[in-house]
């Protein structure tokens, strides 16, 4: 496994923690950042950036897609305070150019916040608590702790969630 570390004058916790730029902006889909660890693994090539607008798999969403420099971006993790990016091709330079792919988060993003609403309204007009949720191209689901909602509840639910909805409340 070929490996190396680039320091640039911080201390080892600063040089391994990545800034998480979609906490500041979950809209920036471009940005610039400098590559501060690189390992070839099985699959192509992890990476280490300085900074990410790249959202890690995880909590039941899955991570981000796009590309950086022009290389895509099949896969994103989080370990600790890092966030590492999975491409098929060594990217050129140490200096790289971000894009996320919008589509697809944006698509992650509405999914999330509908779970958010189900999940709240569930709880409120049922009592049943949302214990694993799960995200996918084609479908969310979420689990909850309680075997049998009545027809009724069921349609309460369902009316809760569209006037949340439809109320276009700030999120």
């Amino acid at each position: 496994m070929f490996k190396f570390s680039l320091s640039y004058g911080k201390n080892e916790m600063e040089r391994n923690m990545t800034n998480k730029l979609f906490y500041d902006n979950p809209y920036l889909c471009e940005f610039s950042a400098v590559i501060t660890e690189i390992d070839q693994c099985d699959n192509g090539w992890r990476i280490q950036l300085d900074q990410t607008a790249f959202y890690p798999e995880g909590g039941g969403q899955p991570a981000d897609r796009g590309t950086i420099n022009g290389i895509e971006v099949f896969d994103v993790q989080k370990e600790n305070e890092n966030v590492y990016h999975y491409l098929r091709e060594r990217p050129d330079g140490n200096d790289i150019n971000g894009i996320v792919d919008w589509n697809y988060r944006f698509d992650y993003m509405q999914q999330h916040t509908g779970q958010h609403i189900l999940s709240a309204v569930l709880k409120r007009v049922a009592g049943a608590a949302t214990v694993a949720v799960h995200q996918a191209e084609d479908y969310t689901s979420i689990e909850i702790d309680h075997n049998d909602i009545s027809e009724n509840s069921i349609m309460e639910i369902e009316e809760a969630a569209n006037a949340l909805v439809c109320a276009n409340q700030p999120v």
